[in-house]
């Protein structure tokens, strides 16, 4: 809809992008989120589809390795300022290791700006 190659209607009449927004953000808080992470890692090529749940956003194929090869990447978002616990973390970074995938953090700026942070576990030897 952003680019002009979607319309969507509601009763006969064309809907808006900022009005799509409003009434998607009402039903998915994080749909905004998902939103500036999907735009910008299309446009730096890269294929997206649906997560695994448990708050993933997007799995990420590798250029040219959509329906090839499994995706490397697993991705979530977090907005700046927003909390999310050390344990939470380290929750979604476990299960997503577990499947085999390098976990990605995309922090999203209060401007729009993408961060990614690539996680991984670590574990600290008790100071003596």
């Amino acid at each position: 809809m952003q680019i002009g190659k979607l319309e969507v209607k509601k009763d006969n009449k064309k809907v808006d992008f900022g009005e799509f927004v409003s009434q998607s953000l009402k039903k998915y808080t994080k749909s905004w989120t998902s939103f500036l992470i999907y735009r910008d890692l299309r446009s730096r090529g890269y294929i997206l589809r649906d997560g695994f749940g448990f708050g993933v956003d997007f799995r990420i194929y590798n250029r040219g390795e959509f329906g090839i090869k499994p995706a490397k990447y697993v991705i979530f978002g977090l907005n700046e300022g927003s909390r999310l616990t050390a344990k939470r973390l380290k929750e979604h970074i476990q299960q997503i290791t577990k499947m085999g995938k390098e976990p990605i953090i995309a922090v999203i700026e209060r401007r729009g700006e993408i961060i990614y942070y690539k996680a991984s576990k670590a574990q600290f030897k008790e100071a003596k």
